[in-house]
């Protein structure tokens, strides 16, 4: 069986890996090579140490033709894997391992999960293969021999699980005790002791699961082990899928009657050519369907399907795609992920798509200059003086095409050295933006000019000249730029500043403060009229800047009533009313108990909430990053009006980096806020009069929450205390299994008795009287979730917010969970600006990632219509740019699958 591991085509790679494993575990390994087969599961193994434990646990063979071998590996520094299945194919005489099977089947899932699946697959690759009917059902004529685990490989097995540097203690232990070794179960009894999650019984029960699946007769022990190390091999699996598609291909000729055989082995060829990426070859298998076996329907529409899929997202071709999927609309047999809508005209066209598949290399931004060419900036492997790939970073490249994609030429090699992260273009400039520079060049690609980052001020040099000076630290990196005929724009985070070309400050514009910009930075265009317009994504901003520095927000459609996408906090007043902070659409909102939506109020001046509370008379307190800072509390009359604003001097308290106000509570006249380290009491004017120094280490972990008499708690690392100024007690605190264990929400009932969320452990509740803690029972019991914010009714009914899913829950004592409110459920949520563009007539087009749509607005900002590319673009938009005859290109990013897309925008709107 094994000898179908070797193949000599890979004998010069396996030589070199017996070479690096030697090397490795300093001694002299086996010449037999089938000991140096290589999994594609573990291709990049080199990289991260050597899986010392691999055992091959049981090979099954089934009348001489057919085989399965299951193995358990642990990969140390990447993790551990469950028990896989390989099979192999006996050919001429000679086992061949089957990539088709083992690649749907080496992990088990498919036999946990679909029961019966794989007896069909592997039926149908026996006929296919050998013209041999099978069942693999039947166990007469299987011979089947398990593996026991050797004393050393159980010791090394117990050498990594006692080492506490190991990741994962618990899945290597789990993997260990599916080798069936009679020590480890002895340790996963013990432990299931200790295990109030029941983490490993469940662990086992699973593989138990797929164990099941695999293993159609009980196992025949003999006394020898098996240890199979795992190097590297791509090549091997590239000669299995090709041995897989000569097979299938041989059906016609082998079943000449069975044109239902023939047709689904052609599929099947296809799907492997998918796999490997061969996509020319796999269109030429989906198209023989078609036309071979015009009779079959079922198979032709899977074909079409597969087909348009293919035309689309992979070939550029779909216009080819459309009619096909006409063709399926008629049948009424259209998938449902078909971008395809009848009596419309969308088709877009791709005009470039790269080959590069490597992490940031290929295109990486792009525009369109004024002759309708294409400019493309490219990351390559930058080469060392032996010509082969250098580790110092890639090498920046122009390269030039025609409107279609056609290739032009690259700009002469400029020298530039930096790894730009955006790539921007007006007049006869290009401007490149890297983490320490900005980079001016010509459309030749000669370079101009540098602004470069100090660290403590910008310098302008070259034709730029000297002297911007005054930037402070906290604003050191640009998030946008743009250059006119007179200015140069630089968006920081709290100003836009207009520069001339002698380096003099002539505009500032202060502009609300973003200061997390997350992977998406600003991006800013200026039409002919001197318009600016510029995005803040994370905030879900888009601002246009007229000619005399007004800043004037544009708005997307009206959210829906009801809807959020990101809860950054959620608090009850004394009716047990809701009320929802989401961050995504900066709204509070606000809920009946029952979960019945009341209405929806904001306010300009907070673009970030943090947190809120409500007083006795149903005002609401919010505070948040924001135009006006983030030590400002903002308050809402009971009819959500915005009434006035309280200034808190929080710089006034010693020692803290971050003076924003993370969370609040209201109580009688005083409010309770937490800055920094701090939590703090302060009246109705803002004067503070007390304050408390938490000692936690997890500042951002300190929150806020009142019981019914309207005293006034606090978490603090692991225990909940009472908030009495520089006297604060601690109530409670509550058992720890782990170092980093915090207490990240609670909230008290009627009686005094608190739930409070144990991060990572699971929500626990305190009983006042009896001063016992009790896990809460049921899966919301256990760190497998996170509860962010709590609240307790009258009723004692409890509501919580799992994690970052739009959702309020309410949870009973004994884990169960049922959805109160969710954000999701009236449609659009909030919008994300990812980059902006102008047409000629000085429109202005956003592309929404969040719902992954464009949207057309006026020259003045008033929003006209918008156009769902979600059906049409497969992976993340990176860049929009629209030329001079109004066609609109997308750089789309698909698991590094980059293309640059042209639609029509007269199609579209």
């Amino acid at each position: 069986m094994f000898d179908a591991l070797y193949n000599p085509q890979v004998e010069k790679r396996l030589l070199e890996t017996k070479k690096y494993l030697e090397e490795k575990q300093g001694k002299p390994l086996s010449n037999d090579m089938r000991e140096l087969f290589a999994f594609q599961t573990v291709l990049d193994v080199g990289k991260y140490g050597i899986p010392e434990a691999t055992h091959v646990l049981e090979e099954r063979i089934w009348n001489d033709k057919y085989a399965e071998v299951t193995i358990v590996m642990a990969l140390l520094a990447k993790g551990y894997l469950p028990p896989m299945t390989f099979s192999f194919l006996k050919e001429n005489g000679q086992w061949k391992l089957s990539q088709w099977i083992t690649t749907q089947t080496m992990l088990g899932w498919s036999a946990a999960q679909t029961p019966g699946m794989l007896d069909p697959l592997v039926n149908f690759a026996v006929k296919t293969h050998t013209n041999i009917e099978f069942n693999r059902g039947d166990c007469r004529n299987l011979k089947q021999r398990s593996f026991p685990l050797s004393a050393e490989d159980s010791a090394e097995f117990r050498r990594m699980w006692e080492d506490p540097k190991t990741r994962d203690r618990q899945g290597l232990l789990l993997l260990w005790a599916a080798t069936g070794d009679p020590e480890a179960k002895g340790i996963v009894e013990q432990e299931s002791l200790s295990d109030k999650q029941g983490r490993l019984r469940q662990g086992l029960r699973e593989y138990d699961k797929m164990a099941a699946g695999l293993k159609p007769c009980g196992p025949q022990p003999e006394t020898r082990g098996r240890k199979l190390p795992a190097p590297d091999s791509v090549e091997f699996w590239k000669i299995a899928s090709d041995r897989d598609i000569i097979a299938l291909r041989q059906c016609p000729a082998r079943f000449p009657k069975e044109r239902k055989i023939c047709a689904q082995a052609q599929l099947r060829a296809a799907g492997i050519l998918m796999s490997n990426e061969s996509y020319e070859a796999a269109a030429k298998e989906y198209a023989g369907v078609v036309k071979t076996f015009p009779e079959l329907q079922d198979e032709v529409v899977e074909a079409k399907s597969s087909l348009a899929r293919l035309y689309w997202q992979k070939l550029g071709q779909q216009a080819k795609a459309n009619e096909l999927w006409k063709e399926l609309s008629a049948l009424g047999r259209l998938p449902p992920d078909a971008a395809f809508e009848a009596g419309k005209s969308v088709v877009p066209v791709t005009v470039i798509q790269d080959i590069e598949k490597t992490f940031r290399r290929g295109i990486f931004d792009f525009d369109v200059l004024d002759d309708g060419s294409i400019l493309l900036l490219r990351l390559l492997d930058r080469k060392g003086p032996d010509g082969r790939p250098s580790p110092s970073g890639a090498q920046p490249r122009f390269d030039r095409h025609d409107s279609n994609g056609k290739f032009l030429k690259s700009l002469p090699d400029n020298g530039i050295t930096e790894i730009p992260h955006a790539m921007y273009r007006n007049a006869a400039k290009l401007f490149l933006e890297s983490y320490s520079k900005l980079i001016v060049l010509s459309n030749g690609g000669a370079v101009l000019g540098e602004l470069v980052n100090q660290f403590k001020n910008f310098e302008l040099k070259s034709e730029l000249h000297n002297g911007v000076g005054g930037i402070s630290h906290s604003e050191q990196f640009p998030q946008a730029i743009w250059t006119d005929a007179e200015m140069f724009w630089v968006l920081y985070w709290e100003s836009l500043r207009g520069f001339d070309y002698q380096g003099a400050l002539v505009r500032n514009i202060t502009v609300p403060s973003c200061r997390e910009w997350g992977n998406s930075k600003g991006r800013m265009v200026g039409n002919r009229r001197g318009d600016l317009v510029f995005t803040q994504p994370v905030k879900g901003n888009v601002f246009r800047v007229d000619s005399k520095g007004q800043l004037i927000p544009m708005r997307p459609p009206k959210l829906a009533e009801g809807s959020f996408s990101h809860i950054v906090h959620m608090f009850s007043d004394k009716e047990d009313n809701l009320y929802v902070i989401d961050r995504g659409s900066r709204r509070i909102l606000k809920f009946g108990k029952g979960g019945e939506f009341i209405r929806s109020f904001e306010d300009e001046s907070v673009t970030e909430p943090t947190g809120g509370a409500v007083d006795e008379k149903g005002n609401v307190y919010v505070v948040g990053y924001g135009a006006q800072g983030g030590d400002v509390v903002t308050v809402f009359d009971s009819k959500t009006s915005a009434v006035s604003r309280i200034r808190i001097p929080t710089m006034s308290l010693p020692n803290i980096s971050n003076s924003n106000i993370l969370d609040i509570e209201v109580s009688g006249n005083e409010i309770y806020m937490v800055v920094a380290q701090y939590v703090i009491k302060a009246d109705r004017s803002g004067r503070i009069l007390s304050r408390f120094q938490a000692k936690s280490s997890l500042r951002d972990f300190v929150r806020l929450a009142k019981n019914r008499q309207g005293n006034v708690f606090f978490c603090d690392g692991k225990g909940i205390w009472q908030y009495e100024g520089e006297n604060s007690r601690l109530v409670v605190e509550f058992p720890a299994r782990e170092s980093n264990q915090y207490i990240a929400s609670f909230a008290f009932d009627n009686q005094g008795g608190i739930y409070a969320y144990s991060h990572p452990e699971g929500v626990f509740f305190f009983d006042a009287q009896t001063k016992q803690i009790t896990p809460l029972k049921g899966k919301y019991g256990s760190r497998l979730f996170s509860v962010r914010f709590m609240s307790v009714d009258r009723e004692g009914r409890l509501y919580g917010t799992m994690s970052d899913i739009p959702e309020i829950k309410t949870i009973s004592s004994d884990g169960e969970t049922k959805t109160l409110i969710s954000g999701k459920a009236s449609g659009k949520q909030f919008w994300s600006p990812r980059d902006i563009a102008l047409d000629a007539q000085n429109n202005i087009y956003v592309y929404d990632e969040a719902n992954k749509a464009l949207l057309k607005f006026q020259p003045d900002g008033a929003f006209v219509k918008e156009f769902s590319l979600a059906k049409h673009i497969g992976g993340w938009v990176n860049r929009i740019r629209i030329d001079g005859n109004g066609r609109l290109y997308v750089l789309s990013d698909e698991r590094d699958d980059r293309r640059i897309v042209r639609f029509e925008l007269r199609d579209m709107f």
